[in-house]
């Protein structure tokens, strides 16, 4: 078999290397043109390799311009600290420039892998600093030194007497007498891997072909890792283990900062150990005093060297707090704030993100969440009363989190920031629901999966009509997922696939989905969504999150419009005889469309039943005469269906006529405006405008109000004159356009004279 090209190995090998620094955030690079151009994952690699943080990103980045944003952002933080990048751009990153990433790649792995402790004091190229770490571990037993990372590595012997060196006796000697090359590269993998725990980043024949000395100097440099970390380790425990001062101490946390009152507030001590106990003395003494004495504080060990000090506040005002320990003061008359608990109506908005979220969390690995509190103008709200509860998915109106097997921490990190540590020991779907002062304000899926390498290794590609062009509304639409192993085989394993909303308020499953495996690693997917908005569609594999697709549902442009009219939605259908009303379907561009199967079938709202009996008249022109008839008093829902499909319905009631002839009134309506979107609008502000003409063009007047939340109403009073029906026509504008239903018609029953009411009690 012939060797591959050095980048096809480059590109393995550094992405091996990156998805080993991704690993504990549960984030994967399958491809790395593809996959680094949103900027988040190269943001993950930053955090992960610095441990800092990046904030101002934006998360979901779709378009370019978000995208080359974010991967400016993290371009810079990389320079500032102390990354050189020559000739590196965000946009060449976005436009996938293979060579450019891999050269990215490079700088990374020498300042953060190679480089690590020495950091920039050293004066030695990568290439030497390693080289001289290898001839050292290897020492006097090496008949031949290292000296570069192509030719020296190919016979698979440098290899194995490094790993030896590492883990004396793992490798003996005669066996490898006999062996190939690249048996001997296999065998120290197998060998590195098991005993030192070090990955296998670069193909066993990549190395013994020696087409890339960067490759080989990528996963030579996981080596020098295992060596100081093994030497840490043993140094950790050679250390004096004696009780640290009480200067070595430190406290911190917002319970130092604010509280809020009637809510817990907290602060940690660290005594400077990674044990339990306190030094010396064993003393602590943790005062908090307010404006009219003192308040209860609890102190718990968490055996780790730290303690948590928990105080609740009545009082609104200034407090006092002091932290003594072993007779020497740790905080000495701190004062802080004590804030009134916020109503709910001023904590409006929760924004909460986390890779958990995203791709899921493995069993028993610690998961990390932010939660974001702001008001209306988006400033952060501090004194907010959170509470953050998982729950199983299944069993949402529990609100305790008995049922939750593992461990939740929440910690305010900031104003308004909170951290949420979270242990899943179980695998399942869970809830987590975020609340307010006893309010819940957020709900987000959280998939707890097994951890596969199978499933790590497969590669999921979705192809279809649904993603290349989303969903319409109430529309069936599908695509075809197909799994492949790292070789390209078909995999077939268990697929599911979610539909939820793109919504911080509310990450929950929506529409229908379904999906059919049809072999050979083929899953053939409908899904169905029935409103219109931005959604994520998940690729779930083994019950472990493997793919996101965001993905938006409209209307469909072509779709038919139907409007409906008449007595039927003005007045309801009188119990003594049929009602009326009228059908007109429109394309989009408001034609009528003709020849049209259409249908009407008026059910009992409680029981769902078919009752009454419905006629539809086709006029021939698009439009559609509908009588409709019942004889019990009640409610209906009629819904009109266009060629067997569900296209229109609306709340009928069925009156007794007796109770319906009224010849005045005092009538209201009201609309919520939205916005292009399609969301209600909160906002007032709009020009409303209401004009109601009666018989003979009689102007009537009428009553507007703006609410000043999206919300505006109209009331008027109608009244029939003696002896004629009174019929009235309703226009209602918003910025100079009908809103929904406008004009429609009111009819009133004629005013009677005493006479003609006289004569009627006598029928």
């Amino acid at each position: 078999m012939a060797s591959r090209s050095w980048i096809d190995v480059q590109q393995n090998t550094f992405t091996n290397w990156a998805n080993t620094v991704l690993k504990p955030r549960n984030v994967q690079i399958k491809d790395l043109r593809i996959d680094l151009q949103s900027g988040i994952i190269l943001i993950h690699l930053y955090e992960m390799l610095t441990s800092k943080l990046i904030t101002g990103f934006k998360e979901r980045a779709t378009m370019r311009i978000s995208k080359v944003v974010n991967l400016t952002i993290v371009l810079n933080a990389f320079a500032d600290d102390g990354l050189r990048l020559v000739n590196i751009g965000a946009e060449d990153l976005c436009d996938g420039n293979l060579k450019i990433i891999l050269g990215l790649l490079w700088s990374l792995i020498q300042k953060y892998q190679i480089i690590g402790q020495q950091r920039d004091s050293d004066p030695r190229t990568p290439k030497h600093i390693l080289l001289s770490w290898i001839n050292d571990q290897l020492g006097g037993d090496n008949p031949k030194k290292v000296k570069n990372f192509r030719q020296a590595w190919k016979s698979g012997d440098a290899l194995n007497n490094l790993v030896d060196s590492l883990k004396p006796g793992s490798i003996p000697k005669e066996s490898q007498q006999s062996s190939t090359p690249l048996e001997k590269i296999e065998n120290a993998m197998d060998v590195a891997e098991k005993e030192l725990e070090i990955p296998r980043i670069l193909a066993a024949k990549d190395m013994a072909d020696g087409v890339d000395d960067l490759s080989t100097m990528t996963y030579i440099a996981l080596f020098k890792d295992a060596s100081e970390k093994a030497q840490n380790d043993e140094e950790s425990k050679l250390e004096d283990e004696s009780q640290p001062t009480p200067t070595a101490a430190s406290v911190s946390g917002p319970g130092l900062e604010r509280g809020i009152a009637d809510c817990p507030s907290h602060f940690t001590l660290y005594t400077g150990s990674d044990k339990g106990g306190l030094p010396h003395d064993g003393t602590l003494d943790v005062r908090v005093n307010g404006p009219n004495g003192g308040v209860p504080v609890e102190v718990a060990d968490k055996n780790d060297g730290t303690y948590l000090v928990t105080y609740v506040a009545e009082e609104v005002g200034e407090h006092e707090i002091n932290v003594i320990l072993a007779g020497e003061p740790l905080v000495e008359g701190k004062k802080i704030l004590v804030k009134p608990k916020r109503r709910d109506s001023e904590c409006l908005n929760v924004e909460c993100n986390g890779i958990a979220i995203e791709n899921g969390t493995p069993i028993n690995e610690l998961s990390n969440l932010t939660i974001k509190l702001t008001d209306e103008n988006g400033d952060f709200v501090d004194n907010c009363d959170l509470s953050v509860v998982l729950k199983n998915s299944e069993d949402n109106n529990d609100n305790s989190d008995s049922g939750f097997p593992g461990k939740l921490t929440v910690t305010e990190t900031n104003a308004g920031n909170y951290s949420v540590d979270l242990v899943c020991e179980k695998a399942g779907k869970y809830v987590i629901d975020i609340s307010m002062n006893d309010t819940s304000k957020s709900q987000r899926l959280v998939r707890c999966f097994e951890p596969s390498k199978i499933v790590d290794s497969v590669k999921v590609e979705c192809v279809g009509t649904a993603i290349e062009n989303g969903l319409h509304n109430n529309e069936e639409s599908n695509f075809l997922i197909k799994l492949t192993d790292t070789n390209g085989n078909s995999v077939d394993l268990d697929v599911e696939v979610a539909l939820r909303s793109d919504d911080d308020k509310a990450r929950k499953d929506v529409g229908k989905v379904k999906v059919s495996p049809i072999g050979n690693g083929q899953y053939f997917v409908d899904v169905i969504c029935d409103e219109s908005g931005k959604y994520i569609l998940d690729v779930i594999v083994n019950d472990q999150p493997k793919e996101h697709y965001p993905i938006e549902c409209v209307e469909d442009p072509s779709a038919l419009k139907v409007k409906c009219s008449g007595p039927v939605l003005e007045k309801g259908i009188p119990s003594s005889a049929p009602a009326k009303f009228d059908i007109k379907l429109l394309d989009n561009e408001g034609n009528n469309v003709k020849k049209a199967n259409v249908e009407v079938v008026l059910k009992d709202k409680n029981s769902g039943e078919k009752v009454g009996d419905t006629s539809v008249t086709d006029n021939g022109d698009g439009t559609y005469s509908v009588d409709v008839a019942c004889d019990k008093v009640g409610k209906y829902d009629v819904a009109v269906l266009v060629d067997n499909e569900p296209k229109a319905h609306f709340d009928a009631e069925c009156f007794d006529v007796t109770e319906a002839e009224m010849c005045e009134g005092v009538f209201t309506f009201e609309v919520h405006s939205r916005d292009r979107d399609g969301k209600l609008k909160s906002t007032g502000g709009e020009d409303w405008q209401v004009e109601i003409k009666g018989p003979k063009e009689s102007v009537v007047d009428v009553e507007t109000k703006d609410h000043g939340d999206g919300r505006y109403s109209a009331t008027y009073t109608l009244a029939a004159i003696e002896g004629e029906e009174g019929k009235f026509k309703v226009s209602a504008k918003l910025n100079g356009k009908h809103v929904s239903s406008s004009p429609f018609t009111h009819r009133l029953s004629p005013k009677l004279s005493l006479r003609q009411k006289f004569a009627k009690f006598l029928r």
